[in-house]
């Protein structure tokens, strides 16, 4: 597995999703959550392969304790020399009475040192706000609690995982983030096409890519889509025609996609089982797509609906029969 060096961090291309571990995730989820053994060979495999960035949260079930108690038995034996790199996340920060500074640097304090204690170490490699309202919630307060605690060195890295262009302007503004989540793919272009991928490029913002397969709405059926859905239906019917004329997979085609878009430090990829996980191995070692397929990516799935590329809206839109 090939790695990006930036900002003093060598970091995998590949970054092994960790939520499948700690509950049933995706709408294309068919095994369900791994038991732990399952879980220990997934991760053992992912670090045999060169995969040495982990991204997880609290709000994935019981994912960070999986990984801790994974590094404390194996810590030895899966290292072989190569840095683990934690990516973990600060949960939404409740309303409080209390709306002061210390308040909310103490809620978000209590996060890290809990998920500090579940990993075993001193310090995360990178923590990211789970939901980016919180750059600016409390008039910057929650911002500020992350910069300190940077400073306080119980944190190495900061940012925040976003899911609107706007957000990623908000992100801009911030100059001590380093690192960023986004969601990108074959259907969602918003970043590219409003010229944001290519400024957090120039800052030299460590860039992860997540939602590469839609959260599974790739592999859905056209015709079995749940009434909810039915706004994808040509779209993906579309895909499985270029599919079939480049006799490329959808898997291979959506993640070399993403994998080569100029400042794509890292892709996260969600594992649901060993095979899952060899399979998407196999995959990210795919040669490039030429250029002129990249275009007509570009050019066939340019005006997607936002009920289609968002995944927080597929639940909430009502459609006619």
């Amino acid at each position: 597995m090939n790695d990006n060096q930036i900002k003093g961090m060598k970091i995998s291309k590949m970054t092994l999703g960790t939520a499948q571990l700690g509950v049933e995730y995706g709408i294309a989820n068919k095994t369900g959550k791994p038991n732990l053994q399952s879980a220990y060979n997934i991760l053992q495999l992912a670090v045999n392969e060169g995969i040495n960035t982990f991204d997880t949260a609290p709000s994935y079930g019981d994912s960070e304790e999986i990984i801790g108690s994974f590094l404390a038995s194996r810590y030895e034996v899966c290292m072989s020399g190569k840095s683990i790199l934690i990516i973990t996340k600060i949960p939404k920060v409740q309303c409080i009475c209390d709306q002061s500074f210390q308040a909310i640097y103490d809620q978000v304090k209590t996060s890290i040192i809990r998920s500090l204690k579940r990993f075993n170490l001193e310090q995360i490699p990178i923590c990211l706000l789970h939901n980016a309202s919180d750059i600016i919630e409390y008039d910057g307060k929650v911002t500020r609690s992350l910069i300190k605690l940077k400073e306080d060195r119980l944190v190495k890295m900061i940012g925040v995982s976003v899911y609107q262009p706007e957000e990623v302007r908000e992100f801009l503004k911030i100059k001590e983030f380093d690192v960023i989540q986004i969601p990108i793919n074959i259907f969602d272009h918003r970043l590219i096409k409003e010229g944001l991928l290519n400024k957090l490029t120039q800052r030299r913002i460590v860039i992860f890519a997540r939602s590469v397969f839609l959260q599974g709405l790739f592999f859905l059926e056209p015709d079995n889509l749940s009434q909810h859905l039915q706004l994808a239906k040509e779209p993906l019917r579309l895909l499985r025609k270029l599919s079939s004329d480049l006799g490329m997979c959808i898997a291979e085609l959506a993640l070399t996609f993403v994998r080569d878009l100029p400042g794509i430090t890292s892709v996260v990829l969600g594992i649901e089982t060993l095979n899952q996980l060899k399979d998407n191995i196999r995959l990210f070692n795919s040669p490039p797509l030429y250029n002129e397929i990249k275009q007509r990516i570009l050019g066939m799935f340019c005006y997607m609906p936002e009920e289609v590329i968002n995944p927080s809206l597929w639940n909430k839109r009502k459609f006619k029969e």
